[in-house]
């Protein structure tokens, strides 16, 4: 399926959403055989952030505590290559 490409403006908006999501790290705790749950760890305090069931349970919690980190490098990814891109139009002019 086509995806027309990301403007500055989208790309900046996705930077800001993670920039505002919880910046502390996130543990996923297996709670029982039938779900898994991610928490919002400091110190000693968990606070429950989602619970995940079903057969991609342990997946799908483990990609919800990582995606502010992963997004965030593909973001700073997209934008390097977008400057190495533009740098190498300008040489070619």
């Amino acid at each position: 399926m086509y995806q027309p490409p990301l403007t500055d403006e989208e790309l900046q908006a996705i930077r800001q959403r993670c920039e505002d999501a919880t910046a502390e790290p996130l543990a996923t705790i297996g709670m029982s055989k039938g779900r898994v749950a991610v928490f919002f760890t400091k110190g000693r305090k968990a606070i429950l952030l989602a619970k995940y069931y079903g057969p991609n349970k342990v997946a799908d919690a483990k990609f919800a505590s990582r995606a502010r980190i992963d997004v965030l490098r593909l973001v700073a990814e997209v934008e390097r290559l977008r400057a190495e891109s533009e740098q190498f139009l300008s040489a070619a002019e």
